[in-house]
């Protein structure tokens, strides 16, 4: 799924067309076909008009049935296998009957071998395997169990500071900076783990202070920045955890890379301009900005390194965006300006570009 969606247009670029145009649309059919049936966004979409869930779907069957047709008449032999049948003739009556088919498939039982084998993996367990599993599975059972009856705990910080007060370290979890909103179950938007709050003189404030005092209204009209800046690591954004640049736990996936222009995806504040031809970007650091007297949050701000796109229309048709990675302006922006998060490929090379993916697709608009 994730070669479907995210690696293939990379891997293949431009080859098929160079090739064979037969296979550049059989596989194009292929894999629109597999977009509607493994992630279904249209079909199980509650909001969405019948209409448009029957068209979505018939689209889908066709794009099965044009694939075979392909690979029967023009393609190789041996894709003609009892899979693909079973797939043309039977996924868009099983859809129909038993609803969403990404819900069917096996990729759940996939993920569950796959995080078992990374508990061993991970902790190196080569003679007791199964002791590991289990004692990694009870402790989670155990932490879900405690948040199912406290409700009000938020992270892990809270948790062992509840859980171990007496034997707690010599500065108090309750006295690190943490984002007042993280407390609140239905915040659509909070910062994560501990802060730090920044000096009136630090070097990254003098840089981004006349762009703040731009943003928020009460800095604006006092005319200096007297608030308290509290700069964070991690965001929580409708439900979704996004880091920084710096956040240096993430190693095998980050999660800094964003798009800035999903103005359809929400609903944004008024007054503020998105930068124009820069859809993707860095982010570099979260800022809470507080009042000092009462600790009233002002806002919540994402400082990031918007990147310039450069116009290639054939990438652009299977959802690969091209941007210039020497082309960059650093913005500061308010956090409800970020959209979703973004896989970014370095080409190899002496290429100037980096390849996005976009991680949201919006499968009925029928772009890809």
């Amino acid at each position: 799924m994730n070669f479907v969606v995210y690696y293939s247009p990379l891997v293949f670029g431009k080859l098929l067309v160079g090739w064979n145009m037969d296979m550049e649309d059989a596989w194009n059919h292929l894999r629109r076909a597999v977009l509607h049936y493994a992630r279904g966004t249209s079909t199980a979409d509650v909001t969405t008009p019948d209409a448009q869930v029957e068209q979505a779907r018939a689209a889908a069957k066709q794009h099965l049935w044009d694939h075979a047709r392909i690979m029967e008449t023009k393609g190789p032999r041996k894709m003609l296998t009892f899979n693909m049948r079973l797939a043309v003739v039977h996924l868009f009556r099983q859809e129909q009957y038993l609803g969403v088919v990404g819900a069917a498939m096996e990729m759940w039982v996939e993920r569950a071998i796959q995080r078992v084998k990374g508990i061993v993996k991970e902790g190196r367990v080569k003679n007791k395997p199964v002791e590991a599993i289990v004692n990694v599975m009870c402790e989670k059972w155990a932490l879900e169990e405690y948040l199912f009856m406290h409700p009000d705990t938020r992270d892990l910080h809270t948790l062992a500071e509840t859980c171990f007060k007496s034997a707690g370290p010599a500065q108090p979890l309750g006295g690190m900076l943490r984002d007042p909103a993280a407390e609140a179950a239905t915040a659509p938007c909070f910062f994560l783990g501990s802060g730090r709050r920044l000096s009136p003189n630090a070097p990254c404030l003098n840089r981004i202070r006349p762009a703040m005092e731009s943003l928020v209204t009460p800095l604006r009209d006092a005319g200096q920045l007297g608030s308290d800046i509290t700069v964070y690591l991690r965001m929580s954004l409708n439900t979704e955890v996004f880091t920084s640049s710096q956040y240096t736990r993430a190693e095998k996936r980050v999660s800094y890379y964003v798009s800035i222009c999903d103005v359809g995806l929400r609903d944004l504040p008024s007054g503020i301009c998105l930068p124009e031809g820069r859809p993707y970007a860095k982010v570099l650091a979260y800022y809470l900005v507080s009042e000092p007297a009462s600790g009233r949050v002002v806002c919540r701000l994402a400082r990031i390194e918007a990147y310039k796109e450069v116009e290639d229309a054939y990438l652009m048709k299977h959802g690969i965006t091209v941007v210039d990675k020497t082309d960059v302006v650093e913005l500061l922006l308010p956090c409800a300006y970020i959209g979703t998060k973004a896989i970014f490929f370095e080409p190899t090379g002496d290429d100037t570009h980096y390849h996005v993916v976009h991680l949201v697709r919006e499968i009925r608009t029928g772009v890809y």
